[in-house]
């Protein structure tokens, strides 16, 4: 999340956190619903989509999705994370 409110222009945004995501998990980390629901907790409303999917094919511990899931109230929204979720 530090790392995400230092890039300023929001366009960047989804491709950093998927970046970041993928180089934890390259490095032998994690990345966990909790730092999706921070990332996406602290950005623009425009991002939100974009950071979510960027960050949750790397998510570890898929059985607490529901709580990036509950983030979007549009149906739509929630298809193409949940689509993002079980590539």
């Amino acid at each position: 999340v530090l790392a995400l409110s230092a890039i300023s222009f929001s366009l960047d945004l989804p491709l950093a956190a998927m970046e970041i995501a993928s180089g934890v998990t390259e490095a032998g980390g994690s990345i966990t619903c909790d730092h999706v629901v921070k990332a996406v907790g602290s950005c623009s409303e425009s991002a939100r989509l974009d950071i979510a999917r960027g960050m949750v094919p790397f998510v570890s511990d898929l059985v607490n999705e529901e709580r990036i899931l509950g983030l979007f109230e549009s149906s739509f929204e929630r298809e193409l994370i949940d689509r993002a979720l079980n590539v």
